[in-house]
């Protein structure tokens, strides 16, 4: 693995040969000892599971579209020795700006002070407009494997969309599976990131699954967050899920923002070197 940091136009590069370096065991996707909180909207109540480890400073994560609050956990694994880590699932609220709110009071109710927010993918999408309307919360922002504008995305995937709402459940989880497959790439060996993703799967209704697809492909204005509020971008050389000219769009639209770009780890570094990954928030949430 190769782990290059772009910031301020130098470049650090540390290279791992041999294999398993910086890796961990998985078997933490199986766990199921989440907690879990309800929120109410109306009259509905939205169950959310979410994990909680260590003490100081609060780090909060946000997964991808298929992911659940287990997908961090390598990284939290190594955090957790310095900080307080906190890992949410998605609140299944149709409309963005409403579960976006709902996000902000359930974050409430688990931290009481500012915290650091890190949002991968969709999630990434999903920090990026929490930080515009909470960015009083924050201590600052990781954004990884995602973009601001989603033309490209849309132009990929919004025929297969609109499909989506008249296939089957289960075919509609054999879609996701093939581009999520795509995103792992040849990193996962023995099938154990495959088959969380397809656990994870199997148990989200197919409206929560309609949900999560539509939090990518609703237009939105482009975010606009304090440039005083430190952000860091984490892309990845070899991500096949996110467009080429939306990883350079992300890297350039945040001005205060310091990027860091792995040479490979496809759209799932955090599960393929969570040290790396879990090193590359620490130096830049300590930076001076």
């Amino acid at each position: 693995m190769e782990f290059v940091v772009f910031d301020l136009g130098l470049s650090q590069k540390i290279n791992f040969r041999k294999k398993g370096v910086g890796m961990v065991n998985l078997a933490c996707l199986k766990d199921k000892g989440m907690r879990y909180f309800t929120i109410e909207q109306g009259s509905k109540e939205h169950k959310i599971d979410y994990r909680m480890e260590g003490e100081g400073t609060p780090i909060v994560f946000v997964p991808g579209t298929a992911g659940d609050s287990k997908i961090f956990c390598g990284v939290m694994s190594h955090l957790k020795k310095s900080y307080q880590v906190i890992s949410v699932s998605h609140i299944h609220i149709e409309d963005f700006f409403d579960m976006v709110d709902a996000l902000h009071e359930a974050i409430q109710g688990l931290v009481s002070e500012k915290f650091h927010l890190v949002g991968t993918s969709v999630g990434g999408r999903i920090v990026q407009y929490y930080g515009e309307k909470y960015g009083s919360d924050l201590l600052s922002i990781t954004l990884g494997n995602t973009y601001v504008s989603n033309d490209e995305i849309i132009k990929k995937n919004l025929k297969k969309a609109k499909a989506a709402r008249v296939t089957p459940a289960r075919i509609l989880r054999r879609m996701l599976l093939k581009g999520i497959k795509a995103g792992i790439g040849d990193y996962d060996e023995d099938g154990t990131v495959y088959n969380y993703f397809k656990e994870s799967l199997n148990a989200l209704s197919k409206q929560e699954i309609l949900i999560r697809i539509w939090w990518n492909l609703v237009e939105l204005p482009l975010p606009t967050i304090s440039p005083t509020l430190p952000i860091q971008v984490i892309n990845v050389a070899d991500d096949p899920v996110i467009p080429e000219m939306s990883k350079e769009m992300v890297a350039t639209y945040y001005k205060q923002a310091r990027v860091t770009t792995f040479a490979n780890g496809g759209h799932f570094p955090y599960l393929y070197s969570p040290l790396l990954y879990a090193d590359a928030i620490k130096n830049f949430i300590e930076q001076d």
